[in-house]
C-alpha cells in the first residue's frame, strides 16, 4: 500500500471532524483516485501538515532543564592578553517552573547571579532574582528580563536563538540579539 500513511491520516481526521470533506460514495478509494489526489496536491498539504504538527509536539514536549554554554573570544589585548569569557546557563526544573544560574568568568569578568525562568510557547526567559556568592559588580534589579532563549526548527535540527535583555556579552561584536549564542550542553558534545 504506497498511502498507508495517508489513509491513517485521513481516518484520525475523520474520527475527528466527521465526514472527510473529499469523501465521495465510494469512501477513501474514491477520494484517492480523484484528480486533486492524484495531482498530489492533498498528499504535499497532508505531508507538510502532519510535518508542521509533529514538530510543534517535540518543540512543545521538551524540557528547557539542562547547561548552556556560550565562549566569546574578543582576540587579545595590546599587551597580549587574551579576551576570553566563558558563561554558562545551568537550567534547573521543579514544581514551580525553572531556576537557573548564570555565570560568566573570564577576563576582567566574574558574574554570579541566580534567576528565575519563565516559558511562553518555545520561549525560556530568563529573570534576575539575586547574585550569588562569586559575583563582583551590581548592574542588575530583581525582576530584570536578562535574556530569551528561543527553540526554532531548522534543516539541521532545533537551533536555540539568544535574545539579549540586561544582561549583555563583554565582546561587542555578539551584541547582535537573535543569534545562536548559547548552546546547550548535549549538543556541544555531539558535535
Amino acid at each position: 500500500m504506497q498511502a498507508g500513511w495517508l489513509f491513517a491520516f485521513q481516518r484520525s481526521l475523520r474520527k475527528v471532524f466527521g465526514k472527510w470533506p473529499l469523501r465521495l460514495e465510494s469512501g477513501i478509494d474514491a477520494c484517492y483516485n480523484s484528480p486533486i489526489m492524484k495531482s498530489g496536491f492533498i498528499k504535499l498539504i497532508s505531508a507538510v501538515f502532519t510535518s508542521f504538527l509533529f514538530m510543534q509536539i517535540i518543540v512543545s514536549a521538551q524540557t528547557w532543564a539542562g547547561t548552556y554554554n556560550f565562549d566569546e573570544d574578543g582576540g587579545k589585548t595590546a599587551g597580549g592578553t587574551p579576551i576570553f569569557v566563558t558563561h554558562s546557563l545551568v537550567v534547573l526544573e521543579s514544581d514551580g517552573g525553572y531556576y537557573a544560574t548564570l555565570k560568566s568568568n573570564g577576563y576582567q569578568t566574574s558574574r554570579d547571579l541566580i534567576c528565575q525562568g519563565k516559558t511562553e510557547g518555545n520561549k525560556l526567559k530568563i529573570y534576575f532574582v539575586s547574585y550569588g556568592e562569586d559575583n563582583i559588580f551590581e548592574l542588575y534589579r530583581p525582576g530584570d528580563l536578562l535574556l530569551t532563549l528561543e527553540r526554532r526548527p531548522s534543516p539541521k535540527g532545533e537551533q536555540i536563538l539568544t535574545f539579549w535583555g540586561k544582561f549583555l556579552p563583554i565582546v561587542p561584536k555578539n551584541e547582535k540579539t537573535g543569534r545562536i549564542y548559547f548552546v546547550r550542553q548535549d549538543e556541544i558534545n555531539l558535535q
